[in-house]
């Protein structure tokens, strides 16, 4: 049997799904909110002879893989399901929150702590990988050859002038996941990469909370490649040429898309990503890259559970088929 977690919703796991209905393949798809709500019979115990789990009626000695998709709820998800309990205050509430969400969220790592040493290489990603570090993964990228922006985090104004000063032009990015948040009902917004001006630098105060700033490459076309168990699948983004994409393809254009065309990464610098892939342990992922005009490729960050499927359709790549195979 095919284990998946995942979200509710989540599209690209309905598509897998649907080619293992089509080769008539026994899966479970189980999602984290059931988890959250108690929808989900679940335990995990110590006993004189070891550890126990069990989940729903699913025999973990039956499973012959796993894919992990996107299965931890959101904090926004967590703090929902607290919103039915009373609290004497605004004040005591927000406290509570934040600690019931850090509690909630901790429950789920020894699942799949357990999850991996039953199941090992059935794993897709491996769980002890699926969250990875940007810093460490852009140190690893750098001792293997691969071309990085140079960078800096910094909390005084003074480092971020002198960083500033050493590069025509710098961005900041999270160094976490991309978050949204509402500033409406009808609006979000998105926290991603923003090209750092210098009358932004100048208005700073001269210290701040520490922030990832990073060297903007002036680009030819960014790339998408997606990884799985040892094969790339790329796809060259034309993003460069639209001010509104220029910076950061994601601030997508619906009126007028960027052009995605299949593309062939050279094969040194696919030896060298597939060497980083195994250094953090990773079977999958999203790689960001980015080809400038002197023809230099420079990696940017790798998602071990990020989007596949805007790489998968414009190349027609089926990457969702292959998936399902693999599994």
């Amino acid at each position: 049997m095919i284990l998946i977690l995942s979200a509710y919703l989540d599209h690209s796991t309905i598509e897998v799904t649907d080619w293992l209905f089509y080769f008539e393949k026994d899966f479970k798809r189980l999602n984290g909110y059931e988890f959250r709500d108690s929808k989900l019979p679940y335990r995990l115990a110590s006993t004189p002879t070891g550890k126990e789990i069990f989940i729903d009626n699913i025999d973990l000695d039956n499973v012959q893989s796993v894919w992990y998709r996107r299965w931890i709820p959101y904090d926004e998800s967590f703090k929902d399901a607290l919103n039915e309990f009373e609290f004497a205050s605004s004040n005591d509430a927000a406290v509570i929150k934040r600690h019931m969400v850090a509690e909630m969220r901790k429950s789920y790592r020894p699942f799949f702590s357990y999850l991996e040493q039953k199941l090992g290489s059935k794993c897709l990603p491996r769980f002890s990988s699926a969250a990875v570090d940007k810093i460490e993964v852009l140190l690893t990228a750098d001792a293997l050859g691969l071309k990085t922006p140079e960078w800096v985090i910094c909390n005084t104004k003074s480092a971020l002038v002198e960083f500033s000063k050493k590069h025509s032009s710098i961005i900041t990015k999270p160094l976490g996941e991309v978050t949204n948040y509402k500033e409406s009902a009808n609006t979000l917004k998105y926290v991603r990469t923003e090209i750092v001006k210098e009358t932004t630098i100048d208005e700073m105060p001269e210290s701040f909370f520490p922030s990832f700033f990073q060297e903007y490459i002036d680009k030819n076309i960014e790339i998408r490649s997606f990884f799985l168990e040892g094969k790339f699948y790329s796809m060259a983004i034309f993003s460069q040429l639209d001010s509104k994409t220029k910076v950061d393809f994601r601030n997508y254009n619906d009126e007028h898309p960027n052009r995605n065309v299949p593309f062939q990464l050279p094969n040194f610098i696919e030896e060298k990503l597939a060497r980083l892939m195994d250094k953090i342990n990773l079977n999958t992922g999203s790689i960001d890259l980015i080809l400038n005009n002197k023809g230099d490729f420079y990696f940017l960050e790798v998602n071990p559970v990020g989007q596949f499927g805007m790489t998968s359709k414009p190349c027609n790549y089926y990457l969702e088929k292959k998936i399902a195979e693999l599994l």
